[in-house]
């Protein structure tokens, strides 16, 4: 069993991730959401998940930030822990930045429910 988290400032977008994840709990399960980065940087350090869903835009730490802070963990698996990146902007400096700060995958919102699906299970082992 793969687990993930998601990191987006807006509650109902979380909730509707997960949701539109259920179809694949089989495979894999939400162990924790967060609504600011700084908070999904310490979530990560303490539930320690397969993949991370990440919102490029949120207040206190942007995807970006989240992202190389990420990849700077003191974890082996910190450098190769699949991100996703999700934005409101999918065709705008957002998805240069997703590329430049070291996330897997871009998701544009509102998310469609088979990208997602599609999305991760490329990114499950």
């Amino acid at each position: 069993m793969y687990t993930y988290i998601v990191i987006d400032d807006e509650s109902l977008i979380r909730k509707g991730t997960i949701k539109k994840l259920q179809p694949m709990e089989d495979r894999i399960t939400c162990i924790g959401e967060a609504d600011n980065g700084k908070a999904g940087i310490e979530l990560i350090q303490e539930v320690h998940p397969d993949i991370v869903i990440l919102d490029m835009q949120m207040p206190i730490m942007d995807g970006c930030e989240a992202s190389e802070k990420i990849r700077s963990l003191d974890r082996d698996d910190a450098r190769s822990i699949p991100i996703i990146a999700v934005t409101a902007n999918a065709f705008s400096e957002d998805v240069a930045r997703v590329l430049r700060s070291g996330m897997n995958a871009h998701i544009a919102k509102p998310i469609d429910f088979n990208v997602l699906q599609e999305v991760m299970k490329a990114h499950l082992k």
